[in-house]
């Protein structure tokens, strides 16, 4: 799967905007996904990514938080990350599937998310 440098580049902006932990804050709770979706078209305004605002997950976390804590969705992804929460993907490649990935992939991937872990004072 050939994936463009500066896709990957603009996804990876795009979390580190909502990281927690540029703001001096630990993560509090971390969910976990399996990659970004596959992107169809890759205009950076148009990046698929929980981070711009445009993805299933994305509409079904807010309207859970929405539920819960009664936040509008333009102030959702702010209070996310004021709530401590993060999103990391095991796979940096859009649209990569745990179940068909090579084993040295699967490695890589908990090796990283191992590192993660100790980062913000998990265990595996």
């Amino acid at each position: 799967m050939s994936v463009s440098l500066p896709l990957l580049e603009k996804i990876k902006e795009l979390r580190e905007t909502y990281d927690p932990r540029k703001l001096g804050s630990r993560i509090r709770i971390l969910f976990v996904g399996g990659s970004p979706p596959k992107q169809n078209n890759v205009e950076f305004n148009k990046v698929r990514f929980f981070y711009n605002r445009n993805t299933r997950l994305y509409f079904a976390t807010f309207r859970a938080f929405n539920s819960v804590f009664g936040i509008d969705e333009q102030e959702f992804l702010e209070y996310f990350m004021g709530f401590r929460c993060y999103l990391y993907d095991i796979f940096e490649v859009p649209g990569k599937k745990i179940n068909s990935v090579q084993n040295i992939e699967l490695e890589e991937a908990k090796r990283s998310l191992g590192i993660l872990f100790e980062k913000i004072g998990l265990s595996l």
